[in-house]
């Protein structure tokens, strides 16, 4: 068995069979999700990469109207006054900013406390605010009037010949967020009837829960398959062969008797996101070279759990939830972990913070 025929690691999130299951699941079908809504989902769960995404396209469209020739822009905007120009842009600005500053606030507020009366209440907000855009909308809006406002000292300071290429900008990102906004409200007028709250928990689950719940837990059955089907050359617990031998135990619960183990310290809620099979797999073989029995037992002899070649349990598996203080090895039967196969088998486990989105529900 070469090293080379090992994978690396496995990943929660990276598994082509998931993503296969993914893509011709019947329910997944009949529930889609519009590309606009695909979209907003992603945002409102990553609002400040969202936020950086605006900021980093209006440098670059700046940037890029800044060195086009004079003669592409409006002509009618050039001849337009000082004057008349700072009345457009600050007209622009005061209605962007009244409506970030009164209708977000005032919508959010009042489906906020109308679904306090309803059962899930925490998670029917969650939810309003992914299904309607709340987030992506809001922060556009933001960011378009912080955008201005950085404009517009500028402008005390150096005068208005920039003005007309900022308007042009501003006004294509202000018709973005009135699309946005009518979207929002549009949306939560939908989202107040307790049909369309069904439907938008079904197209939830369907199309964010249950993939990621899936891609979460599939690769804890390919980490076992994968020990079983002999690609990693150790011998499991339960096969008839090499009795006496040392073997593995891929188990979730952990027997009172042990001789030794190693237990590592987790910080908050994380789960187990990615096993590297290498270090695993070096720790494994030479607690194996440590344990085996040298001589073969006799016939008739039966051998118990602490003269047999021994036996490490390694409970973690991809997707595991763990907090507190984790057991991540224990020697039943066998040699202890010397100090470097200690600091491998943590390093082999790689743990990631649960988010507070909704898509971290467990979905039975």
């Amino acid at each position: 068995m070469s090293w080379l025929d090992i994978p690396w690691s496995i990943d929660v999130g990276d598994d082509a069979e998931a993503v296969r299951w993914d893509g011709s699941n019947a329910e997944r079908k009949r529930l889609p999700f519009l590309p606009l809504e695909s979209d907003l989902y992603f945002a409102g769960e990553h609002p400040i990469r969202f936020a950086v995404s605006l900021f980093a396209l209006y440098g670059s469209w700046l940037a890029l109207v800044l060195l086009l020739p004079d003669s592409w822009s409006f002509a009618s905007w050039q001849e337009w006054g000082a004057s008349e120009q700072l009345s457009y842009f600050s007209a622009l600005w005061s209605v962007q900013a009244t409506v970030a500053a009164l209708a977000y606030p005032i919508v959010i507020a009042f489906v906020a406390v109308f679904l306090q009366r309803r059962p899930a209440a925490q998670f029917l907000v969650d939810l309003y605010f992914l299904e309607c855009g709340a987030l992506p909308a809001g922060l556009s809006a933001m960011c378009l009037v912080l955008a201005m406002g950085v404009q517009y000292v500028y402008l005390a300071a150096y005068g208005a010949s920039a003005v007309p290429t900022w308007a042009l900008l501003d006004s294509i990102w202000f018709v973005g967020n009135v699309i946005l906004t009518t979207w929002f409200l549009y949306r939560t007028v939908e989202f107040l009837r307790p049909a369309s709250q069904g439907d938008a928990v079904r197209r939830y689950l369907v199309n964010v829960a249950l993939p990621r719940e899936v891609k979460r837990l599939y690769p804890a059955v390919r980490y076992e398959k994968l020990l079983k089907s002999g690609v990693l050359p150790l011998p499991i617990e339960g096969d008839s062969e090499n009795n006496g031998q040392p073997k593995i135990a891929v188990m979730s619960y952990l027997p009172a008797e042990f001789v030794d183990q190693v237990v590592t310290r987790v910080i908050g809620a994380r789960y187990v996101k990615a096993i590297r099979l290498w270090p695993f797999f070096l720790v494994a073989r030479a607690w194996m070279k440590v344990s085996t029995v040298s001589k073969p037992p006799r016939e008739g002899v039966s051998l118990t759990s602490l003269q047999r070649g021994g036996l490490l349990l390694l409970p973690l598996r991809p997707g595991q939830e763990v907090a507190g203080d984790v057991v991540v090895a224990r020697v039943q039967s066998g040699a202890k972990f010397s100090a470097w196969q200690r600091l491998l088998i943590r390093w082999a486990y790689v743990t990631s913070p649960i988010t507070g989105h909704p898509q971290s529900c467990n979905v039975c």
